[in-house]
């Protein structure tokens, strides 16, 4: 009887001493594909004497950029232990244009130009929709591009062609 005593509080002393007390890290979040690179889940103060390093990565479907589980690894230089955490992919920032054909004025009786499309970029890195549409009056013609990423975020380039009366 003796030796199972002095047998269980061997065990009880490894297993509270193998383990590592993790700050409180939340098993669910959302981060914009921006911060996606850097993003840890060590960023705050109670986490000193820990390191962490991502073992693994695995995207899923749903939301508008879709979401990761993404697995770590913390270790204080002696015991390391895994935690899983699920990412919820979002992004704010609206598509840019590059080489946007400015404003001109041609004469009234002129041929229009021929239509230049500027050039589109996401930080997604997705495929944008595109929409183009080509207003003309007496005055002028309007010539608009929308583009739009997958998360409905989207800008607008507007150039105006106006007519020279002699």
């Amino acid at each position: 009887m003796k030796y199972l005593i002095v047998l269980m509080i061997n065990l009880a002393f490894f297993e509270s001493f193998g383990q590592i007390e993790l700050p409180q890290i939340p098993k669910q979040i959302s981060v914009s594909i921006e911060d996606l690179a850097s993003y840890s889940p060590l960023s705050s103060p109670e986490s000193k004497g820990l390191s962490t390093k991502i073992i693994s990565e695995q995207m899923f479907s749903g939301g508008c950029l879709g979401n990761m589980v993404r697995v770590y690894e913390f270790s204080n230089g002696k015991e390391s232990q895994t935690f899983e955490q699920y990412i919820s992919i979002t992004d704010q920032k609206a598509p840019l244009f590059t080489n946007a054909p400015g404003n001109i004025i041609i004469q009234k009786d002129s041929p229009l130009p021929p239509v230049q499309n500027p050039d589109f970029s996401d930080n997604s890195g997705k495929a944008l929709n595109i929409e183009f549409i080509e207003e003309k009056s007496a005055e002028m013609v309007v010539r608009t591009w929308i583009a739009t990423d997958s998360c409905g975020n989207s800008s607008r380039h507007v150039q105006h062609i106006s007519f020279e009366v002699q």
